[in-house]
């Protein structure tokens, strides 16, 4: 009886989309190829190595975030405008609820973001 391999240490970008997202999978298909699922129905596409496919997997998710701070950014200063500008609360409600669909379009299957 053969003892297992060890296990390597996850690289960089693995550890990256493990972080951020819940239950991230890496496939290899039949031709001995890998893909990463991501859970907002992500897949990359398909490379040689788990490592490529765990690379492209982190620029997506670095790309992600970039967008989610740029829209909570936008959440932020709408709310600091509130008591400031004479929007109304109408308009002001609309633009909350338009951006914070969008960050919620952005998330699902991501980890809670601190």
């Amino acid at each position: 009886m053969t003892s297992p391999k060890p296990q390597l240490p996850p690289t960089t970008s693995e550890q990256l989309v493990r972080s951020v997202w819940i239950n991230p999978l890496v496939i290899c298909n039949a031709g001995g190829a890998f893909y990463v699922w991501l859970p907002c129905e992500y897949f990359t596409p398909i490379f040689d190595t788990k490592a490529e496919a765990w690379h492209a997997a982190a620029e997506f998710t670095r790309n992600r975030q970039e967008q989610v701070r740029q829209v909570e950014e936008e959440i932020a200063l709408q709310r600091s405008f509130e008591p400031a500008v004479s929007l109304s609360r109408a308009t002001l409600d609309r633009t909350l609820r338009r951006l914070e669909a969008i960050r919620a379009d952005l998330t699902p299957g991501m980890k809670e973001m601190k």
